[in-house]
């Protein structure tokens, strides 16, 4: 979830499980968010703080702590930072109770699967049971709208199997009238052709009339 304000820009993303490969999600969140302040005519030094933000239900660096904070320092003197202002937090919901603030507990505790406690964490719990409300409403609206898409294109293979059957028969017919003109032009009696092209006899005589008209 991306959100913006004057000074800063935090990004905040959250999973159960976090392979070892995707510490380097940081790295690329952090790239999509400079690319789209710098594609929006930002100067350099007019780029905001920015805060990426994991919200990991186990310890994804296996060392106890709560959280674990990120910034660019020195690698030869740790007392030099880049100040970039650009930061990573890794929070660990598993060990929550070590955490500074209540309001931080109270949050983490509650994606533990705990009971909601603070007015915040409350609130948070009525805007889950709504968003899965709205989430069983669009299930259902996909559904019906999947449904129309089916019913349309159920109803346009029958047009056009009706259509194209429409115009194999004519086709059919055709040839099969040319090929009686062409029997008659041979001598060939009415009432074989009529037997061998299914065809009524008075219409074959109606041909034969008509080639005679001809002549």
């Amino acid at each position: 979830m991306l959100q913006r304000n004057k000074i800063s820009t935090f990004w905040y993303f959250f999973s159960k499980i976090f392979p070892a490969r995707c510490r380097k999600c940081s790295r690329y969140y952090q790239s999509i968010i400079d690319m789209s302040n710098l594609n929006a005519g930002t100067e350099y030094d007019e780029l905001k703080d920015t805060y990426i933000i994991f919200i990991c239900l186990n310890d994804i660096f296996h060392k106890g702590l709560p959280v674990y904070s990120f910034e660019n320092v020195c690698c030869e003197d740790k007392d030099i930072k880049l100040n970039d202002r650009a930061f990573k937090l890794f929070f660990n919901a598993s060990n929550y109770d070590k955490l500074s603030s209540d309001e931080q507990k109270s949050f983490f505790k509650f994606l533990k699967g705990e009971s909601a406690e603070t007015d915040f964490t409350k609130q948070l719990k009525d805007k889950i049971a709504i968003a899965k409300k709205n989430a069983e409403w669009r299930m259902q609206y996909m559904t019906w709208e999947q449904t129309l898409k089916e019913e349309h294109k159920i109803a346009y293979e029958e047009a056009y199997k009706e259509a194209y059957n429409e115009a194999y028969n004519e086709a059919s017919r055709a040839k099969t009238i040319e090929n009686a003109r062409n029997l008659l032009s041979e001598g060939i009696s009415p009432e074989v052709i009529a037997r061998c092209c299914s065809l009524p006899l008075e219409q074959v005589l109606a041909l034969k009339e008509e080639l005679e008209v001809r002549k």
